[in-house]
């Protein structure tokens, strides 16, 4: 082979025995990560949306929604790791799982707060656009270090919460992790915090796979990341939102029986108010 040394067709030759380039049609590329998770993202929405629709029907029990949605994703959660030839069935199933839970809960804390959910559907967007933009600039680079203790924690959080939902099941209640309300917010934040890492870590999972050309079934698996991080930190954020605004709106009632709360004597008396009833 002829040498030369233009510097261009050097690196087009570096790049040739590299493996496959970005246009083959079996590597992964960002327009298919990105249609991919536009894709399971809009199945999330639908799923989310049956049980909202259906608590306006009719009277039903949200539960069986998040019962089974979690079963469904767990369960094709790890086939996904098993049967990696059907990804993109295997995700699409694992998504609608996802918003089936999602829908579940913010229809159960829809009695307590009508359109709650919807005034916390931006947080995640607007982390995941936040985090992108550090990525972007090369602020926030992850290290192998890193994605250790962010796995670790995202380990202990789920024990946690695994943990509430088995305490909180006789009592027929959706799960929280803590129950004090300054526990509830120092939960969240360090839920949105490592929800931010995640990003982080889902951002350079994608670089290195398209760098060395990963398969098109990588696009599914880098989707689900995205997915997965975007949800997990939303039923958290609804959920502490409904309790700050039921303990706001107690407070106001509250507020509001007090100035009448010195003159029930009249009614309990005479009609002076300085003996007992007339009979």
């Amino acid at each position: 082979m002829r040498k030369t040394a233009n510097p261009l067709l050097q690196l087009r030759s570096q790049l040739r025995g590299a493996g496959p380039r970005p246009t083959d049609p079996g590597a992964a590329t960002v327009r298919g990560t990105v249609h991919d998770s536009a894709v399971l993202a809009g199945l999330v929405v639908l799923s989310f949306a049956y049980p909202l629709q259906r608590a306006e029907w009719q009277p039903f029990s949200p539960e069986i929604f998040v019962a089974l949605g979690a079963g469904v994703s767990l369960i094709y959660g790890a086939v996904m790791h098993v049967r990696r030839s059907a990804a993109a069935l295997v995700a699409s199933i694992y998504s609608m799982g996802i918003g089936l839970v999602l829908g579940g809960m913010c229809a159960y804390l829809e009695r307590e707060v009508a359109g709650i959910w919807s005034l916390i559907a931006v947080a995640p967007l607007a982390v995941f656009l936040v985090m992108l933009w550090l990525y972007g600039i090369v602020l926030v680079s992850p290290s192998r270090r890193w994605l250790m203790i962010v796995h670790g924690v995202v380990g202990g959080l789920f024990l946690t919460f695994l943990f509430s939902v088995v305490r909180h099941t006789a009592h027929n209640r959706l799960p929280t992790m803590v129950d004090a309300p300054v526990a509830q917010i120092a939960i969240v934040i360090a839920v949105v915090l490592l929800a931010a890492f995640c990003f982080q870590l889902d951002f350079s999972t994608i670089d290195r796979g398209l760098k060395v050309g990963a398969p098109r079934r990588f696009q599914w698996f880098c989707a689900v990341g995205l997915v997965t991080t975007q949800i997990w930190m939303f039923p958290e954020l609804v959920n502490i939102a409904t309790h700050l605004h039921v303990r706001v709106r107690d407070a106001d009632d509250d507020d509001e029986l007090t100035p009448g709360e010195a003159t029930p004597a009249s009614t309990t008396t005479g009609g002076n108010g300085n003996g007992p009833p007339p009979a």
